[in-house]
Parts: C-alpha cells; sequence; structure tokens
C-alpha cells in the first residue's frame, strides 16, 4: 500500500482560485495512480481541522471491483 500526505498552504490573495487547485490536483492524482501502475488510491487534503478535499481513485487490489473508499 502506498500513502500519500500533502500538505498546502495558501497565503496570497492573488493565488489560484479553489477549483482551479482541486482540477491540478485531480489531475496530478490520476497520472500518479496510472505513472506508479497502482490499483487505487485515496487523497485527502486537510487544512487546520477540516478536510478540504478528498476523492477516491481505482480499486483495492487489480482485478477487484471493490472500490477504494474514503
Amino acid at each position: 500500500m502506498i500513502s500519500i500526505a500533502a500538505y498546502l498552504t495558501l497565503v496570497t490573495p492573488q493565488g489560484p482560485d479553489a477549483s482551479s487547485i482541486v482540477a491540478d490536483i485531480d489531475a496530478y492524482a490520476q497520472l500518479a495512480k496510472s505513472t506508479w501502475k497502482v490499483p487505487g488510491m485515496a487523497v485527502a487534503i486537510i487544512q487546520g481541522d477540516k478536510i478540504i478535499f478528498e476523492k477516491c481513485y481505482g480499486v483495492r487490489k487489480y482485478g477487484g471491483n471493490d472500490p477504494i473508499t474514503p
């Protein structure tokens, strides 16, 4: 099992909007899943005590149908 933890700090008010950031994270996660040849993975980003992004990709094991869950 591979775990990835990401911590992002956005401090500038003129930074990219949230939808752009989410799209970038989503695209990177899909690329990483394919590149690392894993059947599935879950990604969560936490800011303070809140989950600000959470998404699951793929299945628990190759050839299986059980999806990855948070």
